[in-house]
């Protein structure tokens, strides 16, 4: 009991409506729990809750009804924001990068631009080679 002593005004008032709601929940479950045993449970429960009178005051928690009830008049109005200050922010080009730089090709790309005139020549190529030379390339790409 000694924890409880020093409390101000708004932690033994929380510790006495902890303590009332053990007790009457310990006098309908079990009357002859000893008065003792009520007791410290109480005090654990507060140690265990009294961080909730730390919370700051300055901001108060609104349920659903208090929002409602305010109708979007709580805060700023954020859509009332002018947003011609935003017309003169343009993505600019890096300083470190010069002008004459090259776009950088993916490998798929680079594949694509290498093969891209020789396809046709390719495809004639293989028309011209002769039957055995296409059977070594199936059996090569069945055992693949």
């Amino acid at each position: 009991m000694e924890r409880i002593e020093g409390l101000n005004s708004n932690e033994k008032a929380f510790y006495e409506a902890i303590q009332s709601k053990i007790v009457e929940k310990a006098c309908k479950a079990a009357p002859e729990t000893p008065l003792s045993r009520v007791l410290q449970d109480s005090v654990d429960s507060y140690s265990r809750l009294h961080w909730i009178l730390e919370l700051n005051e300055r901001f108060p928690s609104f349920k659903h009804d208090d929002y409602e009830s305010m109708e979007n008049t709580f805060g700023p109005d954020l859509t009332a924001m002018p947003r011609y200050r935003f017309a003169s922010l343009k993505p600019s080009r890096s300083s470190r990068t010069s002008e004459n730089t090259t776009k950088r090709l993916s490998g798929a790309n680079l594949f694509v631009k290498e093969n891209t005139g020789t396809l046709s020549e390719r495809m004639a190529a293989w028309k011209a080679l002769p039957e055995d030379q296409k059977a070594k390339y199936n059996e090569r790409a069945r055992k693949l």
